[in-house]
């Protein structure tokens, strides 16, 4: 049904089926919101891609495949800087997503641990679709790099209107 609501759904009535494992979730959002249900009631669940930091602290049934935020972006934005040299930078992400937010929280922290100035964190809401209102915003501070950290369904937009608009940084895709 890929909404929380139906990982939830999904995840009770399986538990409720007397499943020993779960595999596949992969929306981080969701998985916050199912792990809990399946480490109360002992069901081992591994996901290939969730990656929001710690998510698979909630218990000793939950795993994932996946490096964490934490680890990542540290690691990215390292790589990105030294290859790009960027100074000055702008963020947009989905502050209602569990992995947006939570590569915000570590791309923010590896920027600032490099010494590069943040001109702008602009959010939005998932499922939204018109970003012109915050990336106008953005352009207008004319960034060397906009760092976005947002599921796919989003990031095609962003990047299409950011374009649109002009004064084009580099666009960095935080996935």
């Amino acid at each position: 049904m890929s909404t929380a609501e139906g990982t939830v759904s999904a995840f009770e009535r399986l538990v409720a089926a007397d499943v020993s494992a779960i595999v596949g979730i992969v929306i981080s959002t969701h998985a916050g919101q199912a792990f809990p249900i399946a480490q109360e009631n002992h069901v081992v669940t591994s996901s290939s891609v969730s990656s929001a930091a710690g998510l698979s602290s909630i218990g000793d049934y939950i795993f994932r495949a996946a490096l964490a935020t934490d680890k990542l972006k540290p690691v990215g934005v390292n790589a990105t800087h030294a290859t790009l040299g960027y100074e000055r930078v702008a963020i947009i992400y989905d502050d209602a997503d569990v992995w947006s937010t939570s590569s915000n929280e570590h791309l923010t922290a590896a920027l600032l641990a490099l010494g590069v100035e943040i001109l702008a964190a602009e959010t939005f809401h998932t499922g939204d679709t018109d970003f012109t209102v915050q990336l106008t915003a953005i352009m207008e501070l004319n960034p060397d790099a906009l760092f976005i950290s947002v599921l796919s369904a989003e990031v095609v937009n962003v990047l299409v209107q950011g374009r649109e608009i002009g004064n084009e940084p580099q666009f960095i895709a935080a996935e």
